[in-house]
């Protein structure tokens, strides 16, 4: 209806654009000094400005051949941008519709075909629970071992194959193949869900609740098809892993497993010399890892140095020599809370923070259990004992109180809706977006966004002639975020892939004596083999058995050196300083530059 203003009838720009106008098309045909401007109230205390425009100039400008040419492309422009937002709502309720998060079990159909039976083996740290566990899978004809990290899976295989049993094992940056092996010892991301077992092994379940990797535990509980399935994990694990077995319908039944050596906390505190043999000393950073191993040696006490970065080889030659006697202690960052089983007497907290990335925080109860619990190892030693240097009223609570259960569990980003249309960021955001229900939580997809932008931004012409399911591939590649030069060496794989190559260029060689420049090349080589049996291409086995090898033995040489420099303390809070510090740690050194 048009509306009177003083004795002329006028169409608002609502009416204008019900009858075929566009802003474009108001600007163009109507008189700008024919218009009307007028404040309306939206609420007594608000108000907005409303144009008119005279009804005779409207319908005298909708009779020229240029309003109806405008017209027209208007309306293909307004239908052109329903048909997107038709398409995207249909992409929307698509990817809900797949997403299946509701009953995320229904992605595992042949499991669901099966009467799986678990066995949920519960307790603390040095409780003996992976050791019944892999007792029952020495027994099968078929079966398998899942763990957290490529160490463990080592362990299972060397154990195996020392008893005269033979075992493959399958890593993401190694493997070994027996064709007549019938038991693997993998990594939990490599697990096959096609492949049927009679019995099988998920260790460290509790990971269920990481952000990142949780969602390979849940999609083992959910999928793996095994008649027989041993569940190893910490108490706080117990309910959330027993909702997911209760999803699926299957059968368990629980075996409680204590702690074998009883755990004792000492108060007080000791000088660097007073260190005993059988010692471990807990640091949260690779440089303080050799800093207080640098210390140690200048009293003539040996240490073994184990951080995450260290390749597996030199960790193990690491324990090899402490559980040998080469060297009295262990200094260690909480790498040594999982994967390793040491003579350990008793653990020392020389620091209690940890950087999470943003800011350093006190350690979770249910981490300082994790590497406390490594102490009194059963049949080496009859008591375990942990001090504290810091906080020690924080770690003596945290070895008493109870752990809050974890009432998550993380799902994986669903392969199928590569299927769909849209980009696959878009594809992810939106499959985050969708709700779940019950316990379910979708995995972080921080790191998969930012190995995306560095692709696209560092080689952008391969990443737009890579197919989405190319992409995801290259994506989920295990690569370190924060190492500039393995994202370097990565998005040059991703470029070779895309090309077409038959093989990988092979990661340029350090020629330095750095040990981070070292430990690098050892990763970039890991990857070379990953991406290499990922895209199905040829790589040089012996170049890689060797330089490993050589780099192995170099890393150690460097570890020795490390070792026998002389340690210097911090001006600030005395903390030995790590070898390219001269005044302050670098705890002190952030908080000196935030103060």
């Amino acid at each position: 209806m048009p509306h009177i203003i003083g004795e002329i009838e006028y169409y608002s720009k609502n009416e204008l654009i019900a009858r075929g106008w566009s802003p474009e098309m108001m600007v163009t045909l109507l008189p700008k000094k024919e218009r009307k401007k007028r404040n309306v109230n939206i609420t007594p205390t608000q108000k907005t400005t409303k144009y008119f425009w005279p009804v005779e100039s409207v319908h005298a400008a909708e009779q020229t051949e240029e309003w109806q040419e405008m017209a027209a492309r208007a309306k293909e422009k307004r239908r052109r941008k329903q048909e997107r937002r038709n398409a995207k709502m249909e992409l929307k309720r698509q990817i809900r519709e797949l997403s299946v998060d509701a009953n995320p079990q229904d992605a595992y159909p042949e499991a669901r075909r099966i009467d799986r039976r678990f066995i949920l083996h519960i307790g603390p740290t040095n409780s003996g629970k992976t050791y019944d566990a892999l007792q029952r899978l020495k027994q099968a004809k078929s079966g398998v071992y899942l763990g957290p990290l490529r160490l463990l899976a080592l362990e299972v295989y060397d154990r195996f194959t020392d008893e005269g049993i033979l075992c493959n094992m399958i890593t993401g940056e190694e493997s070994v193949f027996d064709p007549e092996a019938g038991l693997t010892a993998s990594t939990i991301e490599i697990m096959n869900t096609e492949r049927h077992y009679d019995v099988a092994v998920i260790d460290e379940a509790q990971m269920i609740a990481d952000p990142f990797r949780g969602h390979n535990w849940t999609r083992a509980l959910l999928g793996l098809c095994a008649d027989e399935i041993h569940v190893c994990m910490a108490p706080e694990a117990e309910e959330i892993v027993k909702a997911v077995i209760d999803e699926c319908e299957d059968d368990y039944e629980v075996v409680y497993h204590q702690r074998k050596t009883p755990l004792s906390f000492e108060k007080g505190s000791i000088a660097l010399e007073e260190v005993q043999k059988g010692d471990a000393l807990v640091v949260f950073s690779r440089r303080s890892v050799l800093a207080l191993s640098a210390a140690l040696a200048r009293h003539h006490i040996r240490a073994s140095v184990i951080y995450g970065d260290l390749p597996p080889a030199s960790r193990r030659e690491q324990v090899h020599k402490f559980a040998s006697g080469e060297t009295d202690v262990v200094v260690s960052t909480d790498a040594i809370g999982m994967g390793l089983n040491l003579a350990i007497r008793r653990i020392i907290f020389v620091e209690v923070k940890k950087f999470d990335g943003t800011d350093f925080r006190l350690l979770l109860p249910s981490e300082i259990k994790q590497v406390a619990g490594r102490a009194g190892r059963y049949g080496l030693s009859e008591q375990g004992y942990v001090m504290a240097l810091e906080h020690p009223s924080h770690v003596a609570n945290a070895l008493e109180e109870p752990v809050d259960p974890i009432d998550t569990a993380y799902l994986g980003f669903p392969e199928k809706l590569l299927t769909l249309d849209g980009e696959l960021m878009y594809l992810m955001h939106e499959w985050k977006r969708a709700p779940t229900e019950k316990f379910y939580v979708k995995m972080d997809l921080s790191e998969i966004e930012t190995m995306y932008t560095y692709l696209q931004e560092h080689e952008r012409e391969t990443f737009q002639k890579l197919e989405k399911q190319e992409l995801y591939e290259l994506l989920t590649c295990a690569v370190n975020i924060k190492n500039e030069e393995m994202m370097a060496q990565w998005a040059l794989y991703c470029r070779q892939y895309q090309r077409g190559d038959a093989k990988y260029s092979l990661p340029q060689q350090t020629f330095g004596t750095d040990l981070k420049d070292l430990e690098t090349e050892y990763h970039c080589l890991d990857l070379y083999y990953q991406i290499s049996r990922k895209t199905c291409r040829t790589y040089d086995e012996e170049y890689l058995a060797n330089r490993k090898l050589e780099l192995e033995a170099t890393i150690d040489e460097q570890l020795m050196r490390y070792k026998n420099r002389t340690g210097r303390r911090c001006l600030r809070c005395g903390r030995y300083l790590p070898p390219d510090c001269t005044k302050l740690c670098p705890a002190c050194r952030i908080r000196w530059k935030k103060g």
